[in-house]
């Protein structure tokens, strides 16, 4: 059976799959059927269901089987995908492109096999970055490997998952959850979600911003940050179960170029900034 984690939040249900790294939030009856659907519950049986519990049309009944069938296909063809867990590694060191990360007291190496996964992951964490020494003593080592069009993320010498250069965003979450974990001294299991949000604070109070790409998350936190607040996370906000609070992530704040021009007069310090990126200490 296809494992998750639930959370029930007010009328709606936090889906978390850890095996993809995606959350759904989904209406009670659909969480009802995709569960009953998993458990192998006939689908005549659920077609039922869906018009006597929860009034639904036939169509409707229809379309909510229907995309939990696509649902629960994904997510296993997902997984079957990653029985094969021979991963590729460049034999010499002098292949990868290593940088030490270092972050609350802990440090993590990242070795990179190319200068195109290098450039697409460096930037956002370089504030936090130095050249790795022999006598640096890591908490973890990731590693990120491109062969074949596909990318690998290897962590403490464990296969963790492939994606392809479409699916890169799965790889990029996967990696902010292994750094935060790190970061940390925790494990998935202890986080209650990680949220697409922009956060500050200020008089141990926080303040998320969530809305879609480019709707002005960052530039609401930056502003922010001129009267006062400090800028907690930006894109990637977790949020601790126990205690439930909001912790900081050091990923830098991506900002527009259109705004990042108009921001230079009220940050001087931003010119040369690598790729949009301002650099964020939490």
């Amino acid at each position: 059976m296809i494992e998750f984690v639930e959370k029930s939040i007010e009328s709606k249900k936090v889906l978390w799959f850890q095996n993809t790294n995606q959350y759904l939030i989904v209406d009670l009856p659909f969480y009802d059927i995709f569960f009953r659907l998993l458990s192998g519950d006939e689908k005549d049986a659920l077609f039922l269901r869906c018009k006597s519990k929860y009034g639904l049309s036939d169509t409707q009944s229809k379309e909510v089987i229907g995309f939990s069938e696509q649902l629960g296909f994904q997510l296993n063809e997902f997984t079957s995908n990653q029985k094969d867990k021979e991963v590729p590694i460049p034999n010499s060191n002098e292949e990868w492109i290593s940088y030490n990360y270092s972050y609350n007291l802990k440090a993590i190496k990242i070795q990179f096999s190319s200068e195109q996964l290098k450039d697409l992951i460096h930037p956002k964490y370089f504030h936090i970055s130095s050249d790795v020494n022999d006598e640096d003593d890591f908490e973890h080592t990731i590693k990120v490997v491109e062969l074949n069009d596909m990318v690998f993320l290897v962590h403490d010498d464990e296969f963790v998952g492939k994606w392809s250069f479409k699916e890169i965003h799965f790889l990029l979450g996967k990696l902010s959850m292994l750094l935060l974990n790190g970061f940390n001294n925790k494990s998935d299991v202890d986080w209650l979600a990680v949220f697409h949000a922009s956060a500050v604070y200020s008089q141990n109070k926080s303040v998320l911003f969530m809305g879609d790409s480019g709707s002005g998350k960052t530039i609401a936190a930056t502003m922010l940050s001129t009267k006062g607040y400090k800028i907690l996370a930006d894109d990637f906000v977790p949020i601790g179960k126990a205690p439930k609070k909001v912790y900081s992530f050091p990923g830098a704040l991506s900002i527009k170029n259109t705004i990042y021009k108009k921001l230079l007069a009220l940050f001087p310090q931003l010119k040369g900034c690598l790729s949009s990126f301002v650099y964020n200490t939490g």
